[in-house]
């Protein structure tokens, strides 16, 4: 008898579980899942376009809950992972989390490049804003958190 899509090896597809950092590189990092039978297998979570360094914001062993996004039926592609996931937080949402819309927070310039500049909020927690007057690298600068998007992972401030 086959199962229904919506819940393959013991797990719900758009729930969130328990998982075990494997492994972490420097676009992906590795999960093992348990199910209630004990049977391990292994996630994967790429970095696409996020702002973070996964080696600060990851620890080998460590334990975060883990979204499964969907069901991986090509090994060769993700590196025999069962399942592509994505960590329910990020340091981006713990920052908005103790930040809400609307505060003023400050931030060092880290990097300019062509017509935006990269403003470091907090360790993990980066902002692309439009490049300004007399901007230069490792300026102190003053924001207001204007918009933040859950889905894409984006923070948008306001320069004083």
């Amino acid at each position: 008898m086959e199962q229904s899509k919506s819940k393959r090896y013991g797990f719900c597809q758009g729930h969130t579980y328990p998982a075990i950092v494997k492994k972490v590189k420097k676009d992906r990092v590795f999960f093992t899942l348990r199910n209630n039978d004990e049977e391990e297998y292994e996630a994967i979570y790429y970095i696409h376009g996020e702002l973070i360094n996964p080696f600060t914001a990851f620890k080998t062993g460590e334990e975060i809950r883990i979204t499964l996004l969907k069901l991986n039926k090509d090994n060769r592609l993700y590196c025999g992972a069962r399942w592509i996931v994505e960590p329910e937080m990020l340091p981006i949402d713990i920052y908005v989390l103790n930040h809400p819309l609307g505060t003023v927070v400050t931030g060092i310039i880290e990097a300019i490049k062509g017509n935006q500049v990269i403003i470091s909020l907090d360790s993990n927690v980066k902002a692309i804003v439009k490049r300004f007057k007399n901007a230069h690298t490792g300026q102190e600068v003053t924001c207001q958190i204007e918009k933040y998007n859950a889905h894409k992972r984006y923070l948008a401030v306001r320069v004083y």
